[in-house]
């Protein structure tokens, strides 16, 4: 008789928050939540690991580099952030997906931010790439997606509800990257960095791909990537 899956649990994030000063001065405030499933398998520990060090190579850079710059600058009545966040887009019994964002304010125009897209297959608590999840899309899956993209693209330019950049045709295909996909109950997603095919003001251009593959009872089984 086959295993049922057992429907796995968020924990309590992870969470830290620091202000550095220099004397009575706050020169940095930083603070960090990462996500942590309940540890009922090796996966889930495995997973919990990963974000665990993921936040504590955030906080070095905070203690370290960027305290260090602003120490050395004139941050008198004002100070810096650093933060990192996250947002769980799917957790069912075999896949486990969020996106996260790390995003630091140094007093120079707009924060910077960083966002990534991870996906997981619980239990064995290992990364999952796009391509295991295109595969049904044939070797061109890449230029199926980017097509897809570039129809969603002209459809926001024509109802003027999304800015883009001149040059945002050349701009989907050098910033392509397979950290941008994440999941959610409909299917696939796919976040371009900020600043990019879009100006800075867009934040995180997403398009949904579920018309090319829609998420239908991923309980029933894993897809796997190719070796």
């Amino acid at each position: 008789m086959a295993k049922t899956a057992v429907q796995p649990q968020l924990a309590q994030s992870g969470t830290w928050e620091q202000t550095f000063r220099d004397g009575t001065r706050d020169l940095l405030r930083a603070s960090a939540q990462w996500p942590q499933l309940e540890a009922q398998c090796p996966g889930s520990r495995r997973i919990n690991r990963y974000y665990t060090h993921l936040f504590a190579q955030w906080r070095r850079r905070w203690e370290g580099p960027l305290l260090s710059r602003a120490k050395a600058q004139d941050t008198e009545g004002k100070f810096w952030s650093a933060s990192l966040s996250y947002e769980v887009t799917l957790l069912t019994p075999t896949l486990f997906s969020l996106w996260w964002e790390a995003a630091e304010e140094v007093g120079e125009g707009r924060p910077r931010r960083v966002r990534q897209g991870d996906i997981w297959a619980i239990p064995q608590g290992t990364p999952i790439g796009p391509r295991a999840f295109f595969a049904p899309l044939g070797r061109g899956w890449k230029r199926t997606v980017l097509e897809a993209v570039e129809d969603q693209i002209q459809s926001r330019l024509q109802t003027g509800e999304f800015l883009f950049k001149e040059n945002w045709s050349q701009a989907l295909r050098q910033y392509f990257s397979e950290e941008g996909f994440f999941l959610t109950p409909e299917g696939p997603m796919l976040l371009y960095p900020a600043d990019t095919i879009a100006p800075t003001l867009e934040g995180f251009p997403t398009f949904s791909l579920s018309s090319l593959l829609p998420l239908k009872a991923p309980e029933s089984g894993m897809p796997q990537e190719e070796t």
